[in-house]
């Protein structure tokens, strides 16, 4: 493949190119990294059809070339070498994709230190305010690291730059391989337009097939919905990606070692019911996973927001501000039970089946210095914190789930027979276990 020089990117850049970024994030992803790294090391595949994926029995990365003959991604081993003989079949080396992982962060740190090390083939770093720095526009300081990336790599890269995380990674998707696409803020609505929904990261198939029942196809169609039609429409994180199309900067970059949270999000889909105890017990589940999470970073959340989505693709949301930040349930579910309780009996009784749920919690901040307030309400939380960190040695000992709440017991129960039809059912999971605390 022909590498094209910066010069030659940049001349060719669309309309979309114009310099003007109140914050510029950009969006590195490796083109068909694992195959591109056993060529990488291996130089002698360089042109051949090559597949990644042997021990898995399916294709889990293609060069261009083994895409031209027709082969696509998941396509089962067996019938590559049937219909494709030609197609070099290799087995994954997942050691030497994560060594060349590690170079790629390496090589964009020379250029900015904010880096969210998103998967082992993309990242995201913030390149906002460094013109002056290395005297060069964001497209120059772009262009220059996806040199340095080719060049010392022996391997392609697609990029993407835009005012956030959304916008970025739909523009490094944009021209592949070894494309380059800039999407200032004052250019995102041209850059949608035609864009299909489908490609906005965090919409699935079946999301995609709901927006185009309402007539979305594109992501300039949902850009183009006005807040009082998100609000009733769209959960929180649907909500936020809409903020993004508009060229708002929302999600920010997770740096570092240890998640810089600003807030954790936990969904899942379940068996469609117009239960209200079944689908309480989901969020219940959901509290105490996400609690989890909270105290292994020494977090705590003020605020709540529970999303229910219906068999028809609306939401009904409910945001919970509470006393003070925490990371054990028996803080939280009494309050939201309540809020629960009120949104069922006003907007769902007997009106919808339910099918997913989803919780958020954000103002997350260090609860690692708590302090006893006037009535000893810090002093009660201090003894439930105590408890669960005896449940988190039980769940590092004995595995998750080895003690929950009464109030999950339903969804608890549901995913040990999913976990079963999968075949990952666990011995040392099973429901004659302890189940604590607070019951609804």
């Amino acid at each position: 493949m022909e590498l094209k020089s910066n010069q030659q990117l940049l001349n060719e850049q669309t309309p979309l190119a114009v310099h003007s970024y109140r914050k510029c994030i950009l969006h590195v992803d490796g083109d068909s990294f694992f195959a591109s790294c056993e060529i990488a090391h291996n130089p002698q595949l360089r042109g051949k059809p090559v597949v990644t994926g042997w021990e898995r029995g399916i294709a889990t990365s293609l060069t261009y070339e083994a895409k031209k003959l027709g082969v696509v991604r998941g396509m089962k081993v067996s019938d590559i070498k049937k219909f494709f003989p030609q197609v070099i079949v290799m087995a994954s080396h997942y050691e030497l994709y994560s060594l060349y992982s590690l170079r790629m962060y390496s090589i964009v740190r020379r250029y900015t230190p904010d880096i969210e090390e998103f998967s082992v083939d993309e990242c995201y770093a913030d390149l906002t305010g460094l013109r002056i720095v290395h005297h060069s526009t964001y497209e120059e300081i772009a262009l220059k690291i996806k040199h340095d990336l080719e060049t010392e790599l022996g391997m392609t890269f697609s990029m993407g730059i835009g005012p956030n995380k959304t916008i970025a990674k739909l523009a490094s998707k944009y021209k592949k391989p070894s494309g380059f696409t800039p999407v200032p803020a004052k250019r995102v609505h041209i850059f949608l337009d035609g864009m299909p929904v489908e490609k906005i990261c965090g919409v699935g198939p079946s999301t995609t097939a709901q927006f185009n029942k309402l007539g979305i196809k594109t992501a300039l169609d949902l850009a183009k919905k006005n807040m009082a039609w998100v609000d009733d429409n769209l959960s929180k994180p649907f909500r936020e990606i809409w903020a993004e199309l508009h060229g708002e900067f929302i999600f920010k970059l997770k740096t570092g070692s240890v998640p810089d949270y600003q807030s954790i999000m936990k969904a899942h889909t379940f068996i469609p019911t117009q239960d209200k105890e079944v689908v309480f017990s989901e969020i219940s589940r959901h509290i105490e996973s996400l609690c989890i999470r909270l105290r292994k970073y020494k977090l705590g959340t003020s605020v709540v927001c529970l999303s229910i989505k219906t068999q028809s693709f609306s939401y009904k949301n409910v945001d919970l501000l509470l006393p003070r930040p925490t990371a054990v349930p028996e803080e939280i579910l009494p309050h939201l039970r309540l809020k629960f309780d009120s949104l069922w009996k006003s907007s769902i009784q007997g009106k919808h089946i339910i099918r997913a749920s989803s919780i958020t919690l954000g103002h997350l901040v260090d609860i690692t210095a708590r302090h006893e307030d006037l009535f000893g309400a810090s002093s009660k939380a201090e003894k439930l914190y105590d408890v669960y960190s005896a449940i988190d040695s039980l769940a590092g000992k004995f595995g998750r789930g080895t003690v929950f709440l009464g109030s999950s017991f339903n969804a608890s129960e549901a995913a040990v027979k999913d976990s079963k039809k999968m075949g990952t059912y666990h011995k040392k999971r099973n429901l004659d276990i302890p189940i604590l605390g607070w019951v609804s």
